[in-house]
């Protein structure tokens, strides 16, 4: 995709984007949890993670990603990796630096 475009889109959008092999750094500012827009029967978390001056939203329903930030501080600086996997996405969440802020999520 053209960098032009691809910066506009990115800005465009509240949702943390991430392709395979591509790695996010950012500042952990806290969830809600929402009803999932593919199955109302089911819940999901949206994660606030601050990049750049930007707070964008990453959202999972996976209990291991739910679980690593129960024990994430808000104002953690962590590192968001996708990996590809048998063509499907997996994310790996590593604490770089833990800094205690207030914020409008949990």
């Amino acid at each position: 995709m053209e960098n032009a475009l691809k910066t506009f889109a990115d800005s465009q959008t509240q949702y943390l984007k991430i392709e395979g092999g591509q790695k996010v750094t950012g500042i952990y500012r806290g969830y809600k949890i929402v009803q999932s827009t593919f199955d109302p029967s089911k819940q999901k978390v949206q994660y606030g993670i601050e990049v750049g001056e930007v707070v964008k939203v990453f959202e999972s329903g996976a209990g291991s990603i739910a679980l690593f930030f129960a024990d994430c501080a808000k104002g953690a600086t962590i590192e968001i990796a996708c990996e590809l996997e048998n063509g499907k996405k997996r994310y790996k969440i590593v604490k770089l630096e833990q800094i205690p802020l207030a914020s409008e999520f949990k």
